[in-house]
């Protein structure tokens, strides 16, 4: 590119994404103003529109350039030319994962409750599949768009600049102003811990995925706060990080389990590390309930039938995607609002794996902790 085109697009693609220009939405010059604003040929401007172009920072929609580095406003020439196409595109980072197929099925039933239809696309974790699935949902004519988005520097890059109204769910993107619904993880923590106190375990311990290690983990703050209310505290050794089916799961855990001191509650991150670790105590002769009560997180249709049947932390999906969807209605009804960040509270679903106690001596535990 020669050189002064160089430095003019370099220089127009800053000041638009200054809002010198306007905000996302507005009109921006023509080819021919162009020429004239940047004191250069008609076919050097065209060559500049078509880079801004490729870049994102501009749209053609009929005759006019419009800016398009970022979500519309109501009141934005573009967003009054938008037709309804009463689509919804949904972004899943995967969904093989258990959890994020329940999520998607909830969204298509809320949605079509109220008349929209769903377009799902999975990344798998990769943020260049990410946003061709965004990207999809703008050529499809989306209305907008609800996301489990991923993290990080290039997520951030995505959704900051990304036209259609959107509302994350169950996740979000630091430094991403926009509309989240979010589960409170601490709670969830909190109330297995209670139930565990509650129930006469009088010593824990906690199994995380070895990617959650070094991260912010709501399930354990809450874990943790929860037990030191009432006298309990989790060291290193209670805090293990580990995957489902690895060998340090069966042998170090099992080993652990088997040598501590009774009544243990373990507390694990998900369903498929609960289901394990009942698999493991069942391989060491451990009793479950009674020696080992075992909480899952997830509350998993497919685990249902485990034996024992197993505890586990309810995400109230229901509530999270009408939350969630009502959010994205609004914006794509021209809701320029501040954005809305809803916690949603788990409950905990008590069954076998953790019933340790008779109702009488539960009633006794709950009032010497009292």
């Amino acid at each position: 590119m020669p050189q002064k085109r160089e430095r003019e697009l370099e220089s127009l693609s800053g000041q638009i994404l200054n809002g010198e220009f306007g905000s996302p939405g507005e009109r921006f010059m023509t080819t021919r103003e162009l020429t004239e604003f940047c004191g250069v040929s008609l076919v050097t401007a065209q060559r500049i529109m078509t880079a801004l172009k490729e870049k994102e920072l501009i749209k053609l929609d009929g005759k006019q350039f419009y800016l398009s580095y970022g979500r519309l406003k109501k009141d934005s020439p573009l967003f009054r030319r938008r037709e309804r196409s009463g689509l919804i595109g949904l972004h899943i980072v995967n969904l093989d994962n258990p959890y994020f197929s329940a999520l998607g099925r909830a969204v298509e039933t809320a949605a079509h409750e109220r008349g929209y239809e769903v377009v799902i696309s999975s990344s798998d974790y990769n943020a260049g599949e990410e946003l061709k699935a965004l990207r999809l949902f703008e050529r499809l004519g989306a209305d907008g768009v609800i996301s489990c988005p991923s993290r990080g520097a290039e997520a951030r890059e995505i959704y900051s600049r990304y036209r259609l109204p959107f509302v994350f769910l169950s996740g979000s993107v630091e430094g991403v102003d926009a509309d989240r619904v979010l589960i409170n993880n601490y709670v969830g923590g909190c109330n297995v811990a209670e139930h565990f106190i509650k129930n006469g375990y009088e010593h824990f311990m906690y199994i995380a995925p070895e990617a959650m290690k070094n991260k912010q983990d709501e399930r354990l703050k809450g874990f943790a706060g929860e037990l030191e209310k009432h006298g309990f505290f989790l060291t290193e050794d209670d805090v293990i990080y580990t995957d489902a089916h690895s060998r340090l799961l069966g042998n170090y855990v099992g080993h652990l389990l088997s040598i501590r001191k009774k009544p243990i509650g373990l507390f694990c991150y998900h369903d498929m590390l609960a289901v394990e670790a009942v698999r493991i105590c069942r391989q060491y002769g451990i009793s479950v309930p009674a020696d080992v009560g075992i909480s899952g997180y997830d509350n998993l249709s497919l685990l249902r039938d485990a034996v024992p049947t197993l505890t586990s932390v309810d995400y109230r999906i229901n509530k999270l995607v009408s939350a969630a969807v009502e959010l994205l209605l609004r914006r794509i009804n021209g809701d320029c609002g501040q954005s809305e960040e809803i916690f949603i509270e788990p409950i905990l679903t008590v069954r076998g794996s953790t019933s340790r106690l008779k109702q009488s001596e539960r009633e006794n535990a709950r009032r010497f902790i009292v």
